[in-house]
């Protein structure tokens, strides 16, 4: 992720979030969506929060084992994407005992993926180490001498004002002994 982050700043790109692509399948409660493309591998939409990829190879033998998985719920029915170009349907697919509906997607497989996208759906990776910097990082790096100058400054003044004040109670404290003396 380092390198796409670094790749993306090099184009001067700064993506305000990045998500999981397979968060980002159009996805029903009781369906798995899966979107097969030949040059970027297969994606598989197992939940609201839950998906994988997969090379298209292994597609079969992927959703074979996440179907017999104690651990996963298995879908109602799967919507497979495929491009507009396929040929026909893949009869493995409809061999696995869930109903499929086929869907065809025109061009590039991520429009299919941004046509689904809604702003603060999905898991946000760019947190942490990846997180976008701030409108006022730029603004603080021009900043940052004046401040550093500021705070300087504050301490002088600071230390000054602590030593006038020493200064001004070692006086009263000799006038004080000074009326006292007097009185006697």
């Amino acid at each position: 992720m380092e390198e796409w982050l670094e790749w993306a700043r090099g184009v001067g790109l700064t993506p305000e979030a990045v998500l999981p692509a397979p968060l980002l399948l159009p996805w029903e409660p009781g369906s798995w969506s899966v979107v097969i493309t030949p040059e970027r591998g297969c994606w598989v939409r197992s939940g609201e929060h839950a998906g994988w990829g997969v090379d298209e190879e292994n597609l079969l033998f992927a959703l074979k084992r996440a179907l017999s998985d104690p651990e996963w719920q298995p879908p109602e029915r799967l919507v497979v994407w495929r491009g507009a170009e396929a040929e026909k349907p893949d009869a493995a697919i409809e061999g696995l005992g869930i109903p499929v509906e086929w869907r065809h997607h025109h061009g590039d497989p991520l429009t299919l993926l941004a046509a689904h996208d809604r702003p603060g759906r999905g898991i946000d990776l760019a947190q942490g180490r990846f997180a976008r910097s701030g409108q006022m990082d730029g603004v603080w790096r021009t900043l940052r001498p004046t401040a550093v100058l500021l705070l300087i400054w504050l301490l002088m003044r600071g230390g000054e004002t602590g030593i006038e004040a020493w200064r001004l109670a070692e006086r009263a404290e000799g006038l004080d002994r000074a009326i006292e003396a007097e009185k006697k």
